[in-house]
C-alpha cells in the first residue's frame, strides 16, 4: 500500500508551477513524506528547497528547515516497497540505539517519476533526522 504515484507527482508538478511563478530556483531535489493514517487512508506532504522564501498562499505555506543537525541518510533504488522498508529499518535503529526524531523523515526523490514510469529504477535518498 502507499500514496498513488500520480497524486505525488501532480502535488510536486503544483510546486515547481508555483515556484516558477514566484521567480524562484528550486535549490534541491524534491521532498515527500507520507503518513499512513489508517490501513487505507495516506497523507503526503512535499516541499522543494527554494533560493528565497516564497508567499504564501491558500495552497502552499513557506517551512523554515534547520540547517546543521544529525541526519541518517541512504540512497536506494526501487518503488514504494523498497521506500517502505528503508523507513522501516530506520525506525528499528531508532529503537535499538534510543535516538528520536526533532523532525519528521522525508524522501528526496531523486529520479524524476513522471519521467521513469519504472520503479525498479527509482532512486531515492531517505532522509531521517536524529538527536
Amino acid at each position: 500500500t502507499h500514496v498513488k504515484h500520480w497524486t505525488t507527482t501532480r502535488l510536486i508538478k503544483k510546486l515547481r508551477s508555483y515556484i516558477k511563478k514566484n521567480n524562484a530556483k528550486e535549490m534541491n531535489y524534491p521532498m515527500l513524506h507520507v503518513r499512513e493514517v489508517d490501513s487505507l487512508h495516506f497523507e503526503a506532504m512535499t516541499a522543494i528547497a527554494t533560493d528565497i522564501k516564497l508567499p504564501d498562499n491558500n495552497e502552499f505555506a513557506a517551512k523554515m528547515l534547520l540547517k546543521g543537525g544529525n541526519l541518517l541518510e541512504a540512497q536506494i533504488t526501487g518503488g514504494h516497497a523498497t521506500i517502505r522498508k528503508g523507513f522501516i529499518e530506520y525506525e528499528n535503529a531508532m529503537r535499538e540505539y534510543s535516538w528520536t526524531s526533532p523532525a519528521i523523515p522525508y524522501q528526496l526523490i531523486i529520479t524524476d517519476r513522471t519521467k521513469e514510469r519504472d520503479t525498479v529504477k527509482w532512486v531515492t535518498k531517505l532522509c531521517y533526522p536524529i538527536l
